[in-house]
């Protein structure tokens, strides 16, 4: 029995809802993830490092070896479903030869870091976040708890970010390549320049800085900043990890695109 003789659940949804509503605010969220940062990079975090093997043996295996599934599949079906789309649409155009181009391109700069890499950290934002509810109990203060718990986490994460985006990279695009003639392309060789051509080095730049840095960044700490909400407040940390995400993730991916992309104030050259 889910919930008690005569209680249909609505009761135990509102406390949740009510918990969870006292601790999610944006800019608070945000401002409590920056000193969680700065804390983690404290000199009196460094000792952390000393336990590091041990931790990221345990972290590497989940974050890596047991994501396989969901970063190969994502990364599949998102090639697979972009690559109909683009050589659909270009063939009306008698110019299915370039759709190398613009598969690879969609890949790298957008579809890849806003759906499968976000998708993986929001992964490990629900782990973390629930972790950090049931550590933070252990410490008498936010501070001492950032100190012992993230920075051999942080750094795990980030190691593990950027080698499942360069196997979701080349799953997409293999997928890609694989899918397009039964789409439609006839000449693979044509596929393949155009998508040669099309990758530039500041393309390939700017896809790891959102899958190594930014995107992981964000979900790491703000599963950090839910687990401590979480534990003031006795609400599940997940759902707002999960949100927090999302919402930082699309925000953050834009700006870098903005700051690469935009003729008008090219920021990253």
């Amino acid at each position: 029995m889910l919930f008690p003789k005569g209680d249909n659940g609505s009761a135990h949804l509102n406390r949740v809802s009510l918990a969870t509503a006292h601790g999610f605010s944006p800019l608070s969220n945000f401002g409590i993830a920056i000193k969680l940062f700065i804390i983690s990079f404290s000199p009196g975090s460094w000792h952390s490092a000393f336990h590091a093997g041990k931790v990221f043996r345990k972290y590497a295996l989940w974050m890596g070896v047991y994501s396989f599934a969901l970063v190969g599949l994502a990364a599949m079906s998102i090639g697979c479903a972009l690559t109909l789309e683009s050589v659909t649409e270009l063939k009306s155009f008698q110019a299915e030869r370039l759709s190398g181009a613009m598969i690879s391109l969609g890949l790298m700069r957008e579809m890849g870091p806003l759906t499968v890499s976000l998708a993986w950290c929001v992964r490990v934002s629900s782990l973390i976040s629930e972790e950090a509810k049931y550590f933070r109990a252990d410490f008498d203060s936010d501070k001492t708890f950032a100190q012992n718990y993230i920075l051999p986490r942080y750094g795990t994460t980030m190691l593990m970010a950027t080698c499942m985006g360069a196997y979701g990279l080349l799953i997409g695009f293999a997928t890609a390549v694989l899918v397009s003639p039964f789409f439609g392309v006839t000449n693979m060789l044509d596929f393949l320049d155009s998508a040669h051509d099309a990758i530039k080095f500041k393309d390939i730049v700017v896809y790891f800085i959102k899958l190594s840095v930014v995107n992981p960044t964000i979900g790491f700490f703000m599963g950090v900043t839910a687990g401590l909400n979480a534990y003031r407040t006795g609400s599940q940390p997940a759902p707002e990890a999960i949100t927090m995400t999302f919402l930082y993730g699309y925000l953050a991916n834009l700006m870098v695109t903005i700051a690469a992309f935009y003729k008008g104030g090219n920021l990253l050259g």
